[in-house]
């Protein structure tokens, strides 16, 4: 039915207008149409048939489907909840049925009505009193509503009920008696009606704040009436289940609590004209006041900002990071290029491949690490894309209040997101970042390594480059090019200041090892002067050096061989490349190039006095 819809918008008022949709979820989320792009609804309600669709029927000034931004439309409109429309005075012009024996009803006026005929029309006909709001979203006929198991279809009863004049429709409609402030049936139900939305934290205070002497109630209700509009319910509903909450401070003064809600709506409404009205190169560099990371330890993990530790699997890079964890709770000075005291902290750590009771638990107390009081691991299985579980992630974030978050490894959490696409792998790596900028910590990703050899270790990550470009630090796992039991961790990427040292690690076995299985203490080492392509080559040996010194005598002993040859067969004799340059480089192998373009050639020639040894 998107052209009622249509229809309707086009008569009212207003340059946007908003269709609504809650995922299976309960996530919500409002988009915003203009008047011009009034027509591509109908394939926005086709792609959108596995959620819960719903329209606003007011027009508004400006992108935010806020009550100070409504164009008073020329229509009313109630939830009629179980009010039956054929049974109700005025008849509505448009009648729907939401679900079954539920029901809507909309009437058009021939002048733009206010909130407070809205209002009184709503409880003239004993609708949903919360449904009056001006910025209230109806149902979509033709849509399904999965709120019932049976998974009913809105259904449109009729669309040719008569017109009204306002006035006439307002001289029927008695004044509006008090309201009882301390009724909390209308709270329960818009509670209800929009539970599975909200997070968890919010759903706890409106039920069971403890506001103290000491608790700021005012700030509170900021919070609480931010989240509510973000979550799409309208101005009343706010107040209905704000009213009913613990934090109420204005028991007593229902108005005052409304004024107090129009204030913080209008501070939104300020926010949003300022996002619009932004004007591109306003600021010279002369007015922007230079700021510090603030980090963890230096130069690797920051907060606010996301760091990547990667590295093939058993080199211990888990390890590493319960380390770092353990130093951090403890208040233990990390090692590190530059002098400065340690950070105590808590960290959260997403792990499913290292169980807390067998693993970490004892790698933490082998290690001497006392406060475990504030390191959390979570165990629990989840993906980024399931949206209710990430929501509870956010919950417990925002309620322990982490500096360092760990997620080992990346390709657990990720999700269905295809690593090896750009585009994906940035939005997937996005959720991240954006834990790191919301609650100001630092987080730390693990990934593994491909099992490549032939490029440079910026490009070893499995997936996509573009993860290493949101990360501010990227860091390699390798092992010491002549003692492979020496760990070493080299900084693959880092765009904020100079580069250090590699830093070496390793993991020793205890004495009583027979005993106990797997008991290790982590110790680190020094800081060598080793890049990450260097600790991740794999360790050449002299035999491999001669093989591939024969190979060339015996290849090129007949004349020059262009260079893609040679890197062929080399693959077929097992023989890296790193190795054939530098046995070409002891036999004095001429490399020539010739042409240009696409006729750029490369071609490898033993020198005279060799070509002659070898003949």
């Amino acid at each position: 039915m998107s052209a009622l819809i249509t229809r309707l918008w086009r008569s009212q008022p207003g340059n946007y207008f908003f269709l609504s949709t809650k995922s299976r979820s309960g996530k919500w989320a409002d988009h915003c149409f203009k008047r011009s792009q009034i027509g591509t609804i109908g394939d926005f309600i086709e792609d959108n048939r596995d959620k819960d669709i719903y329209w606003c029927p007011s027009g508004f000034k400006d992108k935010r489907r806020i009550t100070p931004f409504v164009m008073e439309p020329n229509l009313l409109w109630a939830d009629l909840d179980d009010a039956d429309p054929r049974e109700i005075t005025p008849k509505p012009t448009i009648a729907i049925e939401s679900s079954p024996g539920r029901y809507v009803g909309v009437w058009v006026v021939d002048k733009p009505m206010t909130g407070d005929i809205n209002r009184r029309l709503t409880y003239a006909v004993g609708a949903d009193k919360s449904g009056w709001d001006l910025a209230q979203v109806l149902r979509i006929p033709g849509t399904t509503n999965y709120k019932y198991e049976s998974l009913p279809k809105v259904r449109t009863l009729w669309i040719d009920g008569p017109n009204y004049r306002l006035r006439d429709i307002e001289r029927k409609l008695p004044e509006l008696a008090a309201v009882d402030s301390t009724d909390k049936s209308l709270a329960s139900e818009v509670f209800k009606k929009h539970e599975k939305g909200l997070p968890q934290w919010l759903r706890r205070e409106l039920i069971d704040g403890k506001p103290t002497i000491k608790s700021d109630r005012s700030q509170m209700i900021w919070k609480l009436q931010n989240t509510l509009i973000e979550a799409g319910l309208t101005r009343e509903e706010c107040f209905l289940l704000i009213e009913a909450s613990p934090w109420n401070k204005f028991k007593d003064r229902p108005e005052q609590l409304r004024r107090e809600l129009d204030k913080i709506i209008n501070k939104k409404m300020a926010s949003a004209k300022g996002v619009e009205t932004y004007q591109f190169l306003s600021r010279s560099m002369e007015e922007v006041e230079a700021e510090e990371l603030n980090w963890i330890w230096y130069p690797y993990l920051a907060r606010g900002e996301l760091s990547i530790l990667e590295g093939d699997p058993g080199l211990g890079k888990s390890y590493l990071a319960q380390m770092v964890c353990g130093a951090l709770v403890d208040g233990k000075k990390l090692p590190s290029v530059r002098a400065g005291s340690a950070v105590r902290g808590k960290v959260a750590v997403f792990d499913l491949e290292n169980s807390a009771a067998t693993v970490t638990k004892k790698r933490l107390v082998e290690n001497g690490i006392k406060n475990l009081r504030d390191f959390y691991q979570e165990e629990e299985a989840f993906h980024i894309d399931q949206e209710e579980k990430l929501l509870h992630v956010f919950d417990a974030i925002e309620r322990q209040k982490p500096d360092l978050v760990v997620f080992d490894t990346l390709n657990t959490y990720i999700g269905k997101a295809d690593i090896h696409k750009s585009s994906e792998s940035q939005q997937a790596m996005a959720v991240f970042r954006e834990i790191a900028k919301r609650y100001n910590c630092s987080v730390l990703v693990l990934r593994h390594l491909t099992k490549g050899t032939k490029t440079s270790a910026l490009y070893r990550g499995q997936g996509s480059i573009a993860f290493a470009g949101l990360a501010r630090v990227v860091m390699t796992v390798g092992t010491m090019p002549d003692d492979p039991d020496v760990r070493v961790m080299a900084v693959t990427k880092l765009n904020v200041t100079q580069r250090p040292k590699a830093l070496c690690f390793t993991i020793e076995r205890l004495p009583d090892t027979l005993k106990a299985q797997d008991r290790s203490r982590f110790v680190w080492g020094d800081f060598v002067d080793l890049s990450s392509d260097e600790i991740l080559a794999t360790p050449e040996r002299t035999a491999d050096r001669g093989q591939a010194a024969e190979f060339l005598k015996d290849i090129l002993s007949d004349g020059p061989v262009p260079m893609h040859k040679i890197e062929k067969m080399a693959e077929t004799r097992s023989l890296a490349m790193r190795t054939v340059h530098r046995a070409a480089d002891e036999l004095g192998v001429v490399k020539k190039m010739s042409g240009f373009g696409k006729e750029k050639k490369s071609t490898w020639a033993l020198g005279k006095e060799k070509a002659r040894a070898s003949e």
